[in-house]
């Protein structure tokens, strides 16, 4: 007796000092909808995402896919200072030493393509095709952060019910010790009984323990997706009520048309249609205009000419075809072609994952909704079971052992129950997540 009691005052200390502590601190009341919304603005690879997206969008401008002009601007002086010697046809011979020369121009010059197979207006689209891949992209990122939250708020949640069923535990183990000892006292009881409730009541404080610490744990998770301070306490509410779940069918429609997957490959499929569109366009010809003003003037202290000076417009049109270049189109285009039938298996391949994937979720949220209510009723049955039991230990009819067990049960079937409903809570997000439904629903959408 003299070994368990000291383990038993121990453990009991550091439970209720864990316990007041925890009771002791302003704890924040964080909802889901809470938490999904400052994830959306506060984690830190969603801005990261964010911020790439807007690279993209920036890009998307008429200039960068060479639908407007270039205009350049440039001047110069020259200065020359050298001994010249000129001899003449008719043999007569001048010379100047010292001789020097400046010359000065300035010209602005104008260049645009006026044909080139199209290709800048696809340039153009490419890059709009671009913008919106980085949107998806933002939105992929987004789901998969409200995924690894969600799992991880429903985790502190569950965690949470099982501390408090742990915290029940070890109140009523508490109360079956201190009748075990008042027993003793009046000589109904031996030693043994003693021991063995504070065996169980050392083992249920254990329990307490560990759970608050998986807590904590699990609290320092959720923090790391909210982009906050990773010691911020607070509490979580219960999972709310399932969502209506439509037929598997229509789920598999609605998956087609809203998965964040699909919509990838679908914009995959657009940028290879206009990588093939680009590739065509290489056969044509390209036509060029320019345009350009200047001035100039040469000064020269020797030769025939002293000042040579000119100011005006000068103007030209240019066409440029390739009629060989090493057959590096022809394969441009072939390997484009193919590109684009990658892309449409590929959307097949993905297609039938997704039905696999719908199919599965489905019949595992209905698999889980039926465990669920089988643990509701062996909840109720558990707790008849125990408090009949009691009632019999209260009398002296029952065993320490008949009482433990019963105990037990119930806090199997309690935590079972527990368990059972966040299983089918997951199963619930995870339809949601494959039709598109958990990133729609979510505060800002798609954003």
């Amino acid at each position: 007796m003299k070994s368990i009691k000291p383990i038993y005052a121990v453990v009991w200390v550091i439970a209720c000092l864990l316990t007041t502590h925890r009771a002791a601190q302003a704890q924040e009341k964080l909802t889901l909808t809470q938490a999904m919304q400052m994830a959306s603005s506060q984690n830190l690879g969603l801005k990261r995402a964010r911020q790439q997206a807007s690279i993209a969008q920036n890009n998307v401008y008429r200039g960068n896919a060479g639908l407007l002009p270039t205009v350049t601007a440039q001047g110069g002086v020259s200065y020359s200072n050298n001994n010249a010697t000129f001899e003449f046809a008719s043999g007569d011979t001048q010379s100047q030493n010292g001789a020097i020369s400046v010359g000065t121009n300035a010209s602005v010059a104008a260049n645009y393509v006026l044909y080139n197979g199209g290709q800048n207006q696809l340039n153009y689209k490419n890059l709009k095709v671009a913008a919106e891949q980085s949107n998806i992209n933002v939105q992929q990122t987004k789901q998969s952060v409200l995924v690894g939250l969600v799992a991880s708020y429903y985790n502190i949640a569950e965690l949470q019910e099982n501390y408090r069923v742990a915290q029940e535990a070890v109140k009523i183990s508490k109360d079956r010790l201190e009748r075990a000892k008042s027993r003793q006292e009046f000589g109904s009881a031996n030693s043994v009984n003693v021991l063995n409730a504070e065996v169980s009541l050392n083992n249920d404080n254990l329990t307490v323990i560990q759970l608050a610490q998986q807590l904590q744990n699990a609290k320092r998770n959720l923090n790391v997706f909210l982009g906050r301070d990773l010691n911020q306490d607070f509490v979580v509410d219960s999972p709310g009520e399932f969502k209506a779940i439509a037929t598997l069918e229509a789920l598999k429609q609605e998956a087609y048309n809203k998965n964040v997957a699909l919509k990838n490959i679908r914009q995959n499929r657009l940028s290879s249609e206009v990588s093939l569109r680009l590739a065509k366009g290489q056969n044509l010809p390209t036509v060029s205009l320019n345009a350009s003003y200047g001035y100039s003037r040469n000064q020269n202290q020797a030769g025939f000419i002293l000042v040579n000076q000119s100011l005006g417009l000068s103007a030209g049109l240019t066409i440029n075809y390739t009629i060989f270049d090493g057959n590096r189109r022809k394969k441009n285009i072939e390997n484009a072609k193919i590109s684009l039938d990658v892309n449409k298996t590929q959307f097949e391949e993905v297609k039938q994952q997704v039905d696999r994937d719908i199919s599965n979720a489905y019949a595992n949220y209905q698999n889980n909704l039926n465990v669920m209510k089988l643990n509701q009723q062996n909840a109720v049955i558990a707790q008849k079971n125990f408090n009949a039991v009691k009632s019999s230990y209260k009398l002296g009819q029952a065993t320490n052992t008949a009482f433990r067990e019963a105990q037990l049960g119930l806090v199997r079937a309690k935590i079972n129950l527990i368990n059972a409903k966040f299983r089918a809570k997951l199963a619930e997000m995870n339809v949601l997540l494959l039709t598109g439904r958990l990133l729609e629903d979510s505060p800002g959408g798609k954003k």
